[in-house]
């Protein structure tokens, strides 16, 4: 077995730290739109959830949150040690990209969970003595998860792999509640989705500037109705 760089090793356990369920960030509150689509009947039983999972992640997450948040990582990293001029222009497209996504947000609530998910981190990020102007961005969650890692010094395709992981295992955990799934089901629908990662990470990586956003028109209505929806368990 190769012995790892102890930085390597470092970056690892600070990703884990990130990706983990117990970051007390709220993220378990909100199901992105899934427990509409329960509600609905769109999704039933293991196979319609991993469909729907599948869905969000290829044609919404790989589309948009992904490749978005790479823009953002690098700009945090440009931004260190440069001169005023230029790490304004870094300040200015961390802002833009921030924005951007947010405004990509269909619905209120995924509006709203973009925002609170971004604040709530930002205080944890400030109780773990981070330095910098991030707090500046606690608009966005995926802006400060992009931060935390370019600081901690986690590469950025395993930042990526982490971001989604995080996602995954929220979309999963939910539908195990909310269908409700089985914990065997649940752990084949990771199994099967996680093999579907490396080549989605691959093509955010290739996607340029006009190409990013997400056509998901099903997540739209079923978040607009989870507003109004009468019996809810999640924020979204």
């Amino acid at each position: 077995m190769t012995e790892k760089r102890p930085m390597q090793s470092a970056a690892l356990l600070r990703l884990l730290h990130l990706v983990s369920p117990a970051l007390p960030i709220g993220a378990f509150a909100y199901s992105r739109g899934l427990e509409s689509a329960v509600e609905l009947e769109w999704v039933t039983d293991a196979q319609s959830c991993e469909d729907w999972i599948v869905s969000q992640l290829e044609d919404g997450i790989g589309r948009l949150d992904l490749p978005i948040f790479m823009r953002l990582y690098l700009s945090w990293q440009s931004r260190h040690g440069l001169h005023s001029d230029t790490d304004k222009n870094h300040i200015q497209r961390i802002h833009y990209w921030a924005r951007y996504l947010l405004a990509c947000r269909e619905s209120k609530e995924l509006h709203l969970e973009e925002q609170q998910l971004g604040q709530t981190m930002v205080r944890l990020l400030e109780s773990l003595e981070f330095k910098g102007d991030f707090a500046t961005f606690n608009y966005s969650y995926t802006c400060q998860f992009s931060f935390a890692c370019q600081q901690w010094n986690i590469p950025l395709e395993e930042s990526t792999h982490g971001f989604i992981w995080s996602w995954l295992e929220n979309q999963v955990t939910a539908a195990s509640k909310i269908i409700p799934l089985g914990q065997t089901d649940a752990q084949k629908i990771l199994v099967n989705i996680t093999q579907l990662v490396p080549a989605i990470i691959q093509i955010a990586f290739k996607l340029k500037d006009h190409e990013i956003g997400s056509n998901l028109a099903g997540l739209a209505i079923a978040s607009q109705i989870h507003e109004t929806q009468y019996s809810r368990l999640f924020r979204s």
